[in-house]
């Protein structure tokens, strides 16, 4: 009895990964229309604000609440230690 292979054989995935690294991005660069900067004032803005140091709005306990609610890291840090500090005997 022959045995059959079912499935995509080596040469044809190979085939087509070339037909990704090498076609494709040909393709999407001839599509894409160049890069153009909108404003043209951006350089005059930059110079008048150079040299001053430019804050943003916000205050210590935004930055803690953002952390700790949206970053699992901070949340796992202040976690483990509230623990150990409520683990300590008085």
């Amino acid at each position: 009895m022959g045995t059959t292979t079912k499935g995509p054989t080596v040469s044809g995935l190979l085939s087509r990964a070339r037909h990704v690294w090498t076609e494709r991005p040909r393709a999407i660069q001839s599509t894409t229309p160049d890069e153009t900067k909108a404003s043209k004032a951006g350089p005059l803005v930059a110079m008048q604000m150079m040299g001053r140091p430019v804050w943003s709005g916000r205050d210590y306990v935004s930055f803690a609440r953002e952390g700790f609610e949206r970053n699992p890291v901070v949340n796992r840090c202040v976690r483990l230690i509230a623990e150990a500090a409520a683990s300590v005997p008085w």
